[in-house]
C-alpha cells in the first residue's frame, strides 16, 4: 500500500533572536517493499540560500546530512544493506519512524519536524529469514490449495512487516530447517514474523479449515516470533512427523515443534487438532514450545502428544480451554529457566474446562519444573501422575504457584530447593505428598477442599479454615504425619491436630 504522510513541525525556542521556521516530514510512500525507491522530503516554510537537514531514522538511529537550498530538500530510502553515506538512508525490512530537522542559519532559527511511520515490507518471497512460497502482499492463493515450501528453512507461509494473510482449507506442508528450536521461526511451514523487537510490524496469518504438517526432524508447523505477530488457526488439522537427529558425536538431540511461540508471538487455535509425531529415540517433540515473552492460546482443539504437551522457557505462556488432550503417550509439560538467549522470567499455563486420556503407567511429572511458574488447573477432568509437580535435581531457586480450582488431582509434589505456593479452592481434592526438601511450603485450602495424604509430609505454612482446636477435618491423614514450622504458623499455636482418617498434625519443631 502506498501513500503519503506529513508531520507537522516543532519550532524553535522563541526566546532565540531571529526568524521562526517550521519544517515538515513527507515520505513518498509510507509502505513499500524492499529495494523499492522511496524517498523522505523536508519541507520549510521559508526560502532560504543556504542551510542543512538532518534526517534520523530513529529505529536504527541513523543519521544523515543533505545540503538545503530553496525550500525543500530530499533523500532517498533505499531498503538494502548498503552502508549509509550522505546520500541515503540504509533502512533493513520492517518499520521505521523519521525525523528532521533544521539547524539554525543567519537569521533563520533551527526548527524540527515531527515524526513519521514508514514500513518497509518483505520483497517477494523474502519473508521470515528463509522466505516463503505464500506471503502477504503476495498472490493469494484460492481456497483449498496445495502449498509447499520450496526448501529447508523457508516457509510455506509467511507473514511480516505489518501485513495481513488469510487462507482458507490450504493443505500447507513443510521442509524443515538446519537449526533446531529457534525463535526466528526458520523452518516453521507457517510464519508470522517481526525481526524487530522495537517496532510493532509483526505480520498476521489467520486460516480457516485446511491442514499444516512438517514432515522433517526440525522446523516446526507453526511459529508466530515477534511483537506482534500473530497465527489464527481456526479448525485447522495440524501435525508433525519427526524422526531422529544425529549431531557430531553421534548424540541424538531434540529437534521440531508442533506449535511455537517466541519473542512476544501469539498463536491461537480454535477448534480444529494438533498432533505431535514422537522421536524415534528417548527424546520427544513438543505440541508447544513457547519462549521469550510467546504465548499460545487453545480452546475446543484436540490435542495429540507422542512426546512432551509443551515446553516453556523463561516468561512464556500456555493457556488451555474446553481442550481433549490425550497424554497416553506424553511426558507432560516442561519449564526451563531461561529461553534460548539466556532471558529469564515466570511461565504461566492454564488448563481449564478440558479432558484427558492419561497413560496406563503414571510413572512420570504431569510438570516438570528447572523455572519459576505460575500453574491453574481449573474445572478439568481428573488428572493423576506419579507426580503432580516435580522440581529438577539441578534447580534451587524456582519460585511455584500451583492452584487447583475445582479441580481433582493425584499425584506427589517433590522439591529440590525451589518455593512452592499451592491452593485448593471449590472442592478441589488433592491425592499426594509434598516434600519441600531443602525449599519451602506454603498450602492453603478452602473448607470445602479435601486433601489426602500418601505419605509423611511437611509443609512451612498451612492455611485452613476448617481448622478447629483439636481437629483438621479436610485433610486426610491415612495414618501419616504432616509437620508444619511452629514460628511461621502463629495461627496453630505449635500445638497437635488429628487429621480425618488418623494420622497427626504437628508442629516440625
Amino acid at each position: 500500500m502506498a501513500g503519503c504522510a506529513t508531520s507537522n513541525s516543532v519550532t524553535s525556542d522563541p526566546g532565540n533572536p531571529g526568524q521562526a521556521t517550521s519544517l515538515t516530514l513527507t515520505p513518498s510512500a509510507t509502505d513499500f517493499a524492499f529495494g523499492d525507491t522511496a524517498s523522505l522530503k523536508a519541507t520549510l516554510n521559508t526560502s532560504v540560500t543556504q542551510g542543512s537537514v538532518e534526517f534520523t531514522d530513529k529505529t536504527t538511529n541513523q543519521t544523515v546530512l543533505t545540503s538545503f537550498t530553496g525550500s525543500t530538500t530530499s533523500v532517498p530510502l533505499l531498503g538494502s544493506a548498503s552502508t549509509v553515506d550522505l546520500q541515503n538512508l540504509s533502512a533493513p525490512i520492517g518499520a521505521h519512524l523519521y525525523s528532521a530537522k533544521f539547524d539554525q542559519v543567519g537569521n533563520y532559527k533551527a526548527s524540527t519536524s515531527g515524526t513519521v511511520r514508514v514500513t518497509i515490507h518483505a520483497p517477494n518471497a523474502n519473508c521470515g529469514l528463509g522466505g516463503a512460497t505464500v506471503y502477504a502482499g503476495g498472490t493469494v492463493p484460492a481456497a483449498g490449495a496445495t502449498i509447499t515450501a520450496a526448501s529447508t528453512d523457508s516457509s510455506a507461509v509467511c507473514a511480516s512487516s505489518s501485513r495481513s494473510l488469510t487462507l482458507t482449507s490450504p493443505v500447507i506442508t513443510g521442509t524443515g530447517a538446519t537449526l533446531f528450536y529457534n525463535d526466528g521461526g526458520t523452518g516453521a511451514a507457517v510464519l508470522a514474523f517481526s525481526n524487530n523487537d522495537q517496532v510493532l510490524d509483526g505480520g498476521v496469518v489467520t486460516i480457516n479449515g485446511g491442514s499444516i504438517v512438517n514432515n522433517q526432524p526440525t522446523g516446526g508447523a507453526v511459529m508466530a516470533t515477534g511483537l506482534p505477530s500473530m497465527v489464527v488457526l481456526k479448525n485447522v488439522n495440524t501435525s508433525t512427523t519427526m524422526g531422529t537427529v544425529v549431531v557430531a558425536g553421534g548424540q541424538s538431540v531434540l529437534a521440531g515443534y508442533a506449535i511455537g511461540a517466541a519473542r512476544h508471538g501469539i498463536v491461537s487455535l480454535l477448534g480444529g487438532s494438533v498432533t505431535s509425531q514422537p522421536f524415534a529415540s528417548a527424546f520427544s517433540v513438543p505440541l508447544f514450545w513457547v519462549a521469550s515473552g510467546g504465548q499460545v492460546q487453545a480452546s475446543g482443539t484436540t490435542l495429540v502428544a507422542n512426546g512432551a504437551v509443551a515446553e516453556l522457557e523463561g516468561a512464556a505462556s500456555l493457556n488451555l480451554t474446553g481442550v481433549n488432550l490425550d497424554m497416553s503417550h506424553s511426558t507432560g509439560f516442561g519449564v526451563g529457566p531461561t529461553d534460548e538467549n539466556g532471558n529469564t522470567g515466570t511461565a504461566q499455563m492454564s488448563l481449564s474446562n478440558s479432558t484427558f486420556v492419561l497413560p496406563a503407567t503414571l510413572n512420570f511429572g504431569l510438570f516438570s519444573v528447572n523455572g519459576s511458574a505460575q500453574i491453574t488447573l481449573s474445572h478439568n477432568a481428573p488428572l493423576s501422575a506419579q507426580y503432580l509437580l516435580e522440581e529438577n535435581i539441578l534447580s534451587t531457586s524456582g519460585n511455584y504457584q500451583l492452584s487447583l480450582d475445582g479441580q481433582t488431582v493425584t499425584g506427589g509434589v517433590e522439591l529440590e530447593g525451589g518455593n512452592l505456593s499451592m491452593s485448593l479452592a471449590n472442592n478441589s481434592q488433592w491425592t499426594g505428598f509434598v516434600n519441600p526438601d531443602r525449599g519451602t511450603a506454603a498450602l492453603t485450602l478452602d473448607a470445602g477442599s479435601i486433601w489426602t495424604l500418601t505419605y509423611d509430609c511437611a509443609l512451612t505454612t498451612l492455611t485452613d479454615p476448617a481448622i478447629t482446636a483439636t481437629d483438621v477435618p479436610n485433610i486426610v491423614g491415612n495414618g501419616h504425619t504432616l509437620t508444619y514450622v511452629a514460628s511461621k504458623n502463629p495461627a496453630l499455636g505449635g500445638k497437635t491436630y488429628t487429621l480425618a482418617g488418623g494420622g497427626t498434625l504437628k508442629s516440625a519443631s
